[in-house]
């Protein structure tokens, strides 16, 4: 149990440590980041629980064996056991070097999970995930249980040392996009709305430097150097013949708030991305739920489909629902009415939430269609709008894999 515990942890923080890559070919065969964000925060739960029943098991073992209940047995050898030639215990060293970073994992994966700091602190204390996974990898190695026996199992430890260290230290130096990303200018701006009066937006065009890989409804990471994180945000347009690339940025938070308040000052920025798999469905009937700054991957769905016309069939038909909090939130709307107006069979409507005291409901958008069709829903806006949605959906009769949403969030 000391053996398999330990090793289902180890094996999760080696997974984790890969999907933290973002590797394109990672991505591509868990369709897409937001899936290999939500499976990293599993397997760092997961890592918990395996370390947590780890830890028990080998102090309980010492309390009984302190209570003269059971004897201490007489273990086989460890690759660094006793002294070596320079005096150093190294087993001792190793037992040492993994409670300690148990401990700090512990509570490394509380503040991931309680969100008790905010994001800009918790990207930098993020970074020590690469250094415990490296203490955890010395203590795996001088502890394997040389035996014929456990062979196959030290193998696979060998391994995951090797390739998570390898990637430790690609977090570590902070080479994590860096192939994937681009420099550009800030070539303009406009911001939307007034402050306090309602959510402002800031449409940003940049040129950039390098092309990068994109397609309809990706997103990107930017980072301002302005200090803070790298933040994801949808691309809304991306003219490959330019170079120049757009996006809608919604005041959400303090740090959108503060970027609208000093956009005037920022000249370069990196973009690292695309990002996602939030694509165009293919079915015949389709319909489509943006609410409030989730509603700027339909509008690059649309971009893109006004330069390829034939891309929507005609017997394709889409009912678009575009969700907002106010009329004050215009800006958008005035997009979205230029950008159907050359499709007929795409149907867009307006759901005020102020107007209507409520959110958009499965009722609102089930006597446009009929779920025994084939027919698909896609959806981008907040969590728990997503998830009262696609549970009603899905007890109607709505096949899970036709509820299209990205499950990405900052932590």
């Amino acid at each position: 149990m000391t053996i398999l515990t330990g090793f289902i942890g180890f094996a999760c923080m080696t997974v984790s440590v890969i999907l933290a890559l973002r590797l394109k070919w990672v991505e591509d065969r868990m369709n897409g980041l937001d899936n290999m964000y939500a499976l990293h925060k599993r397997m760092g739960i997961t890592a918990l629980i395996s370390l947590v029943l780890h830890w028990l098991i080998i102090k309980s073992a010492k309390w009984l064996i302190a209570l003269d209940i059971i004897a201490r047995r007489r273990r086989g050898s460890h690759f660094g056991s006793g002294h070596g030639f320079d005096g150093i215990n190294w087993t001792h060293l190793a037992k040492e070097v993994g409670e300690y970073t148990f401990y700090i994992f512990v509570i490394f994966v509380a503040i991931s999970l309680i969100q008790i700091i905010s994001y800009r602190k918790f990207r930098f204390i993020h970074k020590i995930a690469g250094a415990l996974f490296i203490a955890g990898a010395f203590h795996s190695l001088i502890l394997m249980d040389l035996k014929w026996s456990s062979l196959s199992i030290d193998i696979f430890i060998i391994l995951m040392c090797l390739i998570g260290t390898i990637g430790a230290l690609i977090s570590l130096t902070g080479k994590i996009g860096k192939a994937n990303q681009s420099e550009g200018e800030i070539t303009s701006y406009k911001v939307y709305g007034k402050p306090n009066v309602s959510k402002r937006v800031v449409h940003l065009f940049v040129r950039l430097r390098q092309p990068v890989h994109y397609k309809e409804g990706q997103f990107a990471y930017l980072n301002f150097h302005d200090g803070e994180a790298p933040h994801p945000f949808t691309i809304l347009d991306y003219n490959t013949k330019t170079q120049s690339i757009e996006f809608a940025i919604k005041e959400l938070g303090d740090y959108t708030s503060d970027l609208i308040d000093t956009i005037s000052t920022l000249k370069t920025v990196t973009i690292e991305g695309g990002y996602g798999r939030f694509h165009i469905p293919k079915e015949n009937k389709q319909i489509w739920v943006g609410s409030g700054i989730g509603v700027v991957p339909f509008i690059s769905w649309l971009q893109w489909q006004n330069k390829h016309t034939d891309s929507i069939k005609q017997h394709q038909s889409i009912d678009f629902y575009y969700c907002r909090h106010s009329q004050k939130e215009a800006y958008f709307e005035n997009v979205l009415q230029k950008l159907v107006r050359p499709f007929p069979n795409i149907s867009l409507h307006i759901f005020t939430r102020e107007e209507q005291g409520r959110r958009l409901t499965t009722e609102d958008i089930i006597p446009e269609t009929s779920l025994t069709e084939s027919v698909s829903v896609s959806f981008c806006g907040p969590v728990e709008f997503s998830r009262q949605l696609s549970e009603r959906l899905f007890e109607l009769g709505l096949p899970e894999h036709r509820f299209h949403c990205e499950k990405f969030v900052m932590r």
